[in-house]
């Protein structure tokens, strides 16, 4: 079954968390399109078994922070003649911190109708990040799934105008995209699996369904996110999407890039709004 996993991600750690998740969960699969700068280096990752596409140049330097204005490329590449990405059926978003338990994934699409306008995952609404004048969306976090009709008519340059050229920070992608796809005409539907909480803090090894235990380790989790490059890594493993020896020699490239850092040279910049920056502040 093709599907589209497409990594959304900000400057920020962007290189190191995409190129962990391309060294344990999506080594596995067929199409991976990352919006990024040009900076993430995926030479490790090319292979004649894989499809790699990269949402960089001159939109990403307009307008870094805002995926939705990517939409008029991705929609050149599901449409190009002869285009590998041309019989893909589903698109799956997620963000440089989301983990994907990929064969949970496939046995839920298996129960979908591709045929359909979908939209699922695990629905939100305006309260969660304190907006106003949005309708409920899929949160980003544990991923938005579009069947490829519908994500046919997000990416069309005739659709959606407003979303994707109106101003807005990288936070807001999600709701924006669920406004898009409210007027088109679909509406969000819950899958369970979808948590866009942290995972476990461990799992538990076994050699049957699916290399988990029933009842214990990954479950039925289809993904996770707020996830950081270690655990992605042990969620990885537990899921047996990479072998032990793997988790540990990416484990130690993680450890080598990380650098010692003095209080001095720490700045913080607050985004919230003023009903919670003096709650943030008081928090420090």
């Amino acid at each position: 079954r093709d599907v589209m996993f497409m990594i959304v991600g900000g400057r920020g750690y962007h290189d190191l968390r995409v190129r962990v998740q391309l060294k344990s969960w999506a080594r596995c699969v067929c199409h991976v399109l990352i919006f990024t700068d040009p900076s993430v280096d995926i030479h490790e990752y090319i292979s004649p078994y894989r499809f790699v596409y990269l949402a960089a140049g001159d939109v990403w330097r307009r307008r870094p922070y805002l995926p939705m204005t990517h939409m008029e490329g991705l929609s050149r590449l599901a449409t190009r003649t002869h285009s590998p990405a041309a019989n893909v059926s589903w698109f799956f978003l997620v963000s440089d911190r989301s983990f994907v338990n990929v064969g949970a994934l496939l046995e839920t699409l298996g129960t979908l109708d591709e045929t359909q306008d979908s939209y699922f995952g695990k629905v939100a609404n305006a309260t969660a990040k304190e907006s106003f004048g949005f309708h409920e969306y899929i949160d980003l976090a544990s991923g938005v799934l579009m069947s490829a009709s519908l994500m046919h008519k997000v990416a069309d340059p005739a659709n959606c105008k407003d979303q994707k050229g109106a101003g807005g920070t990288f936070d807001m992608f999600d709701a924006k995209l669920g406004n898009c796809i409210f007027y088109l005409g679909s509406r969000p539907r819950r899958l369970l699996g979808f948590t866009p909480e942290a995972p476990p803090a461990s799992c538990d090894l076994d050699e049957g369904r699916r290399g988990w235990r029933q009842g214990g380790g990954l479950g039925a989790a289809v993904s996770y996110g707020k996830v950081d490059p270690e655990q992605m890594l042990q969620l990885s493993r537990c899921a047996s999407l990479i072998n032990e020896t793997l988790r540990v020699v990416v484990s130690r490239w993680v450890a080598e890039q990380k650098y010692a850092l003095e209080q001095a040279q720490v700045s913080v910049h607050v985004m919230a709004r003023e009903t919670r920056l003096q709650q943030i502040v008081q928090g420090w």
